[in-house]
């Protein structure tokens, strides 16, 4: 079984990682990838909402897995 440091380590690294997926300056990648497909319709036909929501989840998981993994730095691991 993991340790709390260890899954604290996770989860820090897959909040860094989700951001920079939906960082908002990836958003015309996301369209070429997905062009042609009724996602990529959907995200074209709702730019400004997406780059919105997408804006605010970077900063949200950028913030917190930075928080989380500085605390495990601080821990002295």
């Amino acid at each position: 079984m993991k340790s709390t440091q260890e899954k604290r380590t996770l989860k820090g690294y897959l909040l860094l990682i989700t951001a920079f997926i939906t960082c908002p300056c990836h958003l015309p990648l996301t369209l070429a990838l997905l062009g042609g497909t009724a996602l990529g319709g959907f995200i074209a036909a709702n730019q400004t909402l997406i780059f919105v929501l997408a804006l605010v989840y970077f900063l949200f998981a950028l913030a917190f897995g930075l928080k989380i993994l500085s605390k495990e730095v601080e821990d002295g691991s």
